[in-house]
């Protein structure tokens, strides 16, 4: 393996690593959201955002997520953590196997990261969120890197 093809492997390395650590905070998002009532969101709202807003009250993150969890309907309450539930152990499950080397998993995965763009591209249109954008760029990189990884990883298995 040459030297551009080793830091592709670690770029995907990283990448995936950072895939599962997302998967797990969505996983306590899950949890918390389920947990948490309206009014806790809403007091946990204004405490996360409260230093960033008494600095800048025009911050567009902090006033985002003061209005999103300070207005939370149950059933957004509810959707929300089932979303944050089953994408983060989604996650969790395929970054496991994706360490675990795993050659079943790389097509698996990208075919569910190409779900999750395409909901996440639904999503864009809808809300102009810009880092889900940046989100959804990164899974694009994610897949090139798989698709790659799983072919080189195919094709030592042929020849081993």
């Amino acid at each position: 393996m040459h030297l551009s093809q080793k830091r592709l492997l670690q770029f995907f390395d990283i990448s995936i690593a950072l895939k599962g650590i997302d998967g797990v905070l969505e996983v306590i998002g899950g949890v918390l959201v389920l947990l948490l009532s309206p009014a806790q969101m809403g007091g946990f709202a204004s405490f996360i955002t409260h230093t960033e807003l008494s600095e800048d009250p025009h911050n567009f993150l902090a006033n985002i997520i003061l209005k999103t969890l300070t207005h939370i309907s149950p059933h957004a309450k509810l959707v929300s953590a089932i979303f944050l539930l089953g994408h983060g152990l989604v996650k969790i499950f395929l970054v496991w196997q994706l360490f675990r080397g795993r050659l079943w998993a790389y097509p698996l995965a990208i075919v569910i990261i190409l779900c999750f763009i395409v909901f996440q591209i639904i999503q864009i249109v809808h809300g102009h969120s810009l880092l889900l954008v940046g989100l959804t760029m990164l899974d694009a990189i994610i897949v090139v890197l798989a698709w790659q990884e799983y072919n080189v990883k195919k094709a030592h298995e042929l020849h081993s």
